[in-house]
């Protein structure tokens, strides 16, 4: 599958970042996500045009579009983006959005790497992620006893936390009723829509009590047609992924 093919080269490349960052940062810790923007760093421009490069090589027709239209911009024009995507990151569709997401993935592995560090310090009514704020991205089942147990995924620094199994993660519902899960019967068996008909928001939930071997941020991405599925239902994801669905 081509989307797969274009997202193992990015986490090549986001790793890299990681490795970077963790041998730089010396275990030094900041004192709350505002202060711990990478947007100072000597190196992030380079790298943000090298990032820019790949997906314009590998990346599909729209996120190249994307890709280009940031190239032709100033380094000071990057370095405000960069800081903006940090402090306030991707909340809502609307314009802008595919930008903000192709900045969000580059700043990802700087994210994940501090709210290591974090991730106890912010408050939260537990539909944001305790590190960095921002909104859920999936959701996924374990094995826990005679059932499973529910996490949340931070769509942008990749915290995992507990969450309860009937909660809408994007308003707060707690009615049943209102909250339907449908199960693809295909190769995502193991993948299910946990939606809401109060707010009309929905998440994929990445069932490891079904398939164990499963890798929930990769899976996600790949289940793009259970996406365009609920979208065609009216429903509208609570944080779109990479591909801006």
């Amino acid at each position: 599958m081509e989307i797969l093919k274009f997202y193992e080269r990015v986490l090549v490349f986001q790793g890299e970042i990681y490795r970077e960052v963790a041998a730089s940062r010396n275990g030094d810790s900041p004192l709350d996500w505002s202060s711990a923007t990478p947007a100072r760093r000597p190196e992030l421009l380079a790298r943000f045009k090298e990032f820019l490069a790949l997906i314009r090589r590998v990346g599909p027709q729209a996120t190249m579009d994307v890709a280009a239209t940031l190239q032709g911009r100033s380094p000071q024009e990057w370095r405000a983006c960069l800081e903006d995507a940090w402090v306030r990151g991707v909340q809502q569709h609307g314009k802008g959005e595919a930008e903000a997401l192709l900045v969000r993935t580059f700043l990802q592995p700087y994210a994940e790497w501090e709210s290591r560090a974090l991730a106890n310090n912010n408050t939260t009514d537990g539909r944001l992620c305790p590190a960095c704020g921002r909104k859920p991205g999936l959701t996924v089942l374990r094995q826990q006893g005679d059932g499973g147990k529910r996490s949340l995924v931070c769509s942008f620094c990749l915290t995992e936390w507990e969450f309860r199994r009937i909660l809408c993660a994007g308003c707060g519902e707690e009615d049943h009723h209102k909250l339907p899960v449908y199960v693809a019967d295909s190769a995502f068996d193991y993948i299910r829509l946990e939606c809401c008909d109060a707010c009309n928001q929905y998440l994929k939930a990445i069932d490891l009590t079904r398939n164990g071997l499963a890798e929930p941020v990769v899976d996600e991405i790949a289940a793009v047609a259970l996406d365009l599925w609920a979208q065609e239902k009216g429903y509208t994801k609570i944080a779109p992924n990479l591909m801006g669905l």
